[in-house]
């Protein structure tokens, strides 16, 4: 009777540790079922305070981005930012949250400061098209139209279907570099792609 119910806590433990990080939620109830003098050991205190941390993060991550899913509707620039900041302080990874920043910044005319929050979402996600177009934005409209190529060859590489990154590029080689035919490649498969779709 005793190794059977030795084997019940065990399973129970076992449970408890396998559920973690898949279900943290889950995790603690299943600590919350385990005998008191098993819920005091030390790796399974230390694995409760773990799961408490994980669930409290997530839960910030949560507010963050319902706080900057909120920020569409909200037609106060100030306002915006300000849900940005407090969705940042929430969870400074968030890195969507730097690119609304940047566009902020863009919006009222800081553009160094919206270059910096645009690097930082690029620090966080490489890949991000988005941030690339708007940097080639940026530095088309100071006359920077070197970086601005780059950036736009960049956003195109990482999504080749972004319009706003492509007709950008475009215009730069035909109005700046005085490449057409470069310039009408690009566009071509721009319609073609969308043909597709």
């Amino acid at each position: 009777l005793w190794s059977k119910r030795q084997e019940q806590l065990a399973t129970q433990a076992a449970r408890f540790f396998a559920l973690g990080e898949e279900d943290p939620a889950a995790a603690l109830a299943a600590a919350e079922a385990l005998p008191a003098a098993l819920r005091g050991r030390v790796d399974v205190q230390a694995r409760l305070d773990e799961l408490r941390e994980l669930l409290a993060a997530r839960e910030q991550t949560q507010q963050a981005r319902a706080l900057l899913a909120g920020r569409a509707e909200d037609p106060d620039l100030a306002a915006r930012v300000s849900r940005c900041q407090r969705a940042l302080e929430l969870d400074p990874g968030f890195h969507q949250v730097y690119y609304e920043l940047g566009h902020g910044a863009e919006l009222a005319g800081k553009l160094r400061e919206a270059i910096e929050h645009y690097n930082k979402k690029l620090e966080l996600d490489p890949r991000s098209s988005e941030a690339h177009d708007a940097l080639g934005a940026i530095y088309q409209e100071v006359g920077e139209f070197a970086k601005a190529g780059t950036h736009y060859d960049r956003a195109i590489e990482l999504f080749g279907r972004n319009r706003h990154a492509v007709m950008s590029r475009a215009a730069l080689l035909y109005q700046v570099d005085g490449n057409p035919t470069r310039a009408a490649s690009l566009l071509e498969k721009l319609l073609g792609d969308e043909r597709v779709e």
